[in-house]
């Protein structure tokens, strides 16, 4: 008796299998398209870009002020979490290169850089 069930749910299980699969790929690929495009649209306005001039010159003793950033990321301003690295030191002739990370797992890797170079007139 036993046998006979173990062989009716077989026969069903092969029955379904096509469905089955197809219904898996079906919702598998709607699930990545609608994710795609919820991604795409809430991402439409992020950015990360420095504000001004990405090369500075400037003489010796002139005043450098930075003009900042813009992140934001999903959709929220996120500017707070740059991270800038390098100085400015407009009292030396010199090439300075100040670094902008941001500590977000959007951008993770970019870096955005500015180039100060002070002279002498």
């Amino acid at each position: 008796m036993a046998r006979s069930y173990k062989k009716q749910a077989v026969k069903a299980i092969k029955k379904t299998h096509g469905l089955t699969i197809f219904l898996v790929l079906l919702f598998f690929v709607a699930a990545t398209l609608g994710g795609f495009f919820a991604y795409r649209y809430v991402t439409k306005n992020d950015t990360f870009e420095l504000v001004g001039e990405k090369d500075i010159t400037l003489s010796v003793g002139d005043t450098f002020v930075d003009e900042g950033y813009k992140v934001s990321a999903f959709g929220k301003d996120i500017s707070n979490k740059v991270e800038v690295s390098g100085e400015v030191d407009t009292t030396k002739e010199g090439v300075y290169v100040l670094t902008y990370t941001v500590n977000h797992i959007k951008y993770k890797d970019v870096k955005k850089c500015r180039v100060v170079t002070v002279v002498e007139v």
